[in-house]
């Protein structure tokens, strides 16, 4: 029985290690620490600046029309948009009137930026979406992954931004 136990509990490390292990590689290359710069337009013509983050955790979240994942996870992204401090970016999605009309038909209601050569993406290391950042109060990369990431992990990760 105990051998049984530690066989299928050794499995389970391995398949975590695995996990862990590949997310890590994936997001080598991902910003961390000072947030890098960014300051835009809003699709809805609002000036955004990180600087505005500062003082609570904030979410950037960089998706595109084209990503299968990013629409998966449009109904938790505007819940938690609605919870915290929140700026997305619309990375190689087309003209500005492109992404205004993919959003008419989404339930992504949240402040964009478009960035359609994906400069601002690259200036983040990303690789792929979607990509998500946590920020802490003042401003640091305290957390970032790309695909999938269920609202509960992103939750996760807010509140440990915020000790």
């Amino acid at each position: 029985m105990l051998k049984k136990t530690l066989k299928k509990s050794s499995s389970w490390v391995i398949l975590l290690a695995i996990f862990f292990g590949g997310q890590a590689w994936i997001n080598r290359d991902m910003a961390n620490g000072a947030a890098p710069p960014l300051q835009a337009q809003t699709l809805n013509g609002e000036i955004f600046h990180i600087d505005q983050f500062k003082g609570e955790p904030a979410i950037i979240y960089f998706w595109a029309s084209w990503c299968g994942i990013c629409r998966t996870m449009e109904s938790s992204i505007s819940e938690l948009s609605q919870e915290k401090p929140f700026i997305s970016v619309a990375m190689q999605s087309g003209s500005k009137q492109e992404v205004l009309d993919y959003l008419k038909k989404k339930t992504l209601k949240t402040p964009v930026i478009n960035d359609p050569y994906g400069q601002l993406s690259a200036s983040y290391g990303i690789k792929g979406v979607p990509a998500v950042f946590i920020l802490d109060k003042d401003g640091n990369i305290r957390y970032s992954t790309s695909g999938y990431s269920p609202s509960w992990a992103i939750r996760i990760r807010l509140w440990l931004a915020s000790l």
